[in-house]
């Protein structure tokens, strides 16, 4: 094999490994970069792509049966070459620069190699990254040349095999993280997996064949497409762009910082999550979700994200804005969804709100040849006959009242007469309202696949308990599993973090199923608080 000697510092690759990228976010460059050999080798009637990723603590391999590639190639890959990527039709293209492989490979792991065998080619080559042992020694160490010992059962395609993990990596990888990565490799490539204009693309992940992801924090039948038209200036000609935009109204929302998004996704690839920037995220647009497709809007220098300074996303924003501020946000806000709604036991409660949401958007759903289901249809005319009560009252109030009150009360609560609460604090783990004695209960609960970290479910009105559950997602593990274990921890730190929890969820309860007013709830929950950690 043969070596280099580029004018390159021999820690270059190691300096590459500091993007900041994680597992996930490695392996979707790789995936990305598969697809794009794919697209390039057959630009018709292409072959089932499939791409095999095996991740543990002693390896990671990514394998593909696309294009490959011959020695020159190859060397271009390691980012020793000059990508011909801006060349190629960016139309079809996921990437727009030719140090992807460079990157998520040296981020991984101290030792790389990626072996390739060109469609219809007899010879593989193989080239060999030894990041950070060159980096040590001051001197180059990578090496290029035939693979004699590539599979023969392997026609064309690439392998990229990363030994050892860096320590940031290995912290990531274990079987209770598996899920997450999994999801949110699903997440990245729902447009894709399956089935697409482009062709047949299987992604496997140690064993388990990805599936386009479903959000299941979205109330069900809430999920709308449509395409916003954004028009802007470019030197001297108006640019009229139709977006394609899906939304959905989820479960979540109001004082909970980590809830809703609109995902922004360039040539069916996800660039970032549940993203806040194309309008303005606050209480009453936070069960907002959404996906946005932005093809026109080029990536940022080091394709990281979506270039924001652009004038297409500009345009974008402002169109975004307006569609939501003149068609969504009244309809998911306060009194007219509230949190009690999506928790009530009864469905006849969401599903006139369900049939609402969708009359609104009865023209959008005509165009994707859907309607109004025989139920949703009779919900809403069951409130034009009946409304919920005489004297023009709305909702759950006659008498012009709103929502949970009566006389002019709103969403914060019921009349003026029943406000005073009698909150008790009984114990650590006890509370009483009105006499009434309720028992909270801490416990983990499922994977956060919908980027929550805790929430409560009230039970039923006779069990008289607040359950407080706590989700894991890989970043917060280790926190919240010391949270989770130490139900009576003598640690000062786990019990304050513990009880903060509990205060934002007991704080929620008495707001949204109690009936208190947000004040009231602040101050019941923050005297709960105090009497625990005093």
């Amino acid at each position: 094999m043969k070596s280099f000697t580029p004018t390159l510092d021999p820690c270059f690759y190691e300096s590459e490994s500091n993007a900041g990228l994680n597992l996930v976010q490695c392996l979707n460059e790789m995936i990305a970069n598969s697809i794009d050999s794919w697209i390039d080798t057959w630009p018709n009637r292409r072959p089932e792509l499939v791409i095999n990723i095996k991740i543990a603590t002693d390896g990671i391999e990514i394998s593909d049966n696309a294009g490959g590639m011959d020695e020159a190639e190859t060397e271009h890959s390691v980012g020793l070459g000059v990508t011909d990527k801006p060349n190629k039709d960016q139309e079809l293209l996921m990437g727009m620069f030719g140090r992807g492989l460079c990157v998520a490979a040296s981020t991984l792991g101290h030792h790389w190699e990626i072996s390739s065998k060109k469609k219809n080619t007899d010879k593989a080559f193989k080239a060999i990254v030894p990041v950070t042992e060159q980096c040590l020694k001051g001197e180059w160490g990578t090496k290029i040349g035939e693979d004699l010992e590539f599979p023969s059962e392997i026609k064309h395609g690439t392998i990229v095999r990363i030994v050892p993990i860096r320590e940031s990596i290995i912290n990531e990888i274990d079987d209770t993280n598996l899920e997450n990565h999994k999801i949110e490799l699903e997440r990245s490539w729902k447009y894709l997996i399956g089935k697409s204009n482009f062709g047949k693309i299987k992604i496997i992940l140690n064993n388990l064949e990805l599936k386009p992801f479903e959000n299941p924090s979205l109330i069900e039948r809430t999920t709308i497409t449509t395409n916003l038209e954004v028009q802007y200036e470019e030197g001297n000609e108006t640019v009229t762009k139709k977006v394609p935009f899906t939304f959905a109204v989820g479960k979540i929302g109001g004082q909970n910082a980590m809830a809703g998004g609109i995902s922004i996704y360039r040539k069916k690839q996800l660039v970032k999550k549940l993203d806040r920037r194309l309008y303005t995220w606050g209480a009453e647009t936070a069960r907002l979700y959404g996906e946005i497709h932005l093809d026109f809007v080029p990536r940022n220098n080091d394709a990281s994200d979506i270039n924001d300074l652009d004038i297409g996303f500009k345009s974008t924003k402002e169109s975004v804005e307006i569609f939501i501020r003149e068609r969504i946000a009244n309809l998911i806000k306060t009194p007219f969804l509230t949190a009690k709604m999506i928790k009530s036991r009864d469905p006849k409660i969401m599903n006139k709100w369900v049939a609402q949401w969708r009359e609104e958007f009865i023209e959008e759903l005509k165009l994707a040849g859907e309607g109004l289901s025989k139920e949703e249809k009779e919900a809403l005319e069951e409130e034009s006959t009946v409304d919920d009560g005489p004297g023009g009252g709305t909702d759950d109030g006659p008498g012009g009242g709103t929502d949970d009150g009566p006389g002019g009360g709103t969403d914060d609560g019921p009349g003026e007469e029943d406000l005073k609460k009698n909150f008790r604090v009984v114990s650590e783990m006890k509370f009483s309202i009105d006499e009434e004695q309720y028992e909270i209960i801490f416990s983990p609960g499922e994977d956060a696949s919908d980027g929550q970290l805790w929430d409560y479910d009230p039970g039923d009105s006779e069990d008289k308990q607040l359950i407080v559950y706590t989700k894991k997602p890989s970043r917060d593990k280790e926190l919240l599993n010391l949270i989770i274990e130490t139900k009576t921890s003598t640690s000062k730190f786990a019990k304050l973090s513990k009880n903060l929890i509990i205060y934002e969820n007991l704080k929620s309860f008495l707001y949204e199923v109690k009936n208190f007013s947000l004040d009231e709830a602040q101050d019941a929950a923050s005297k709960w608080l105090y009497a625990t950690v005093k």
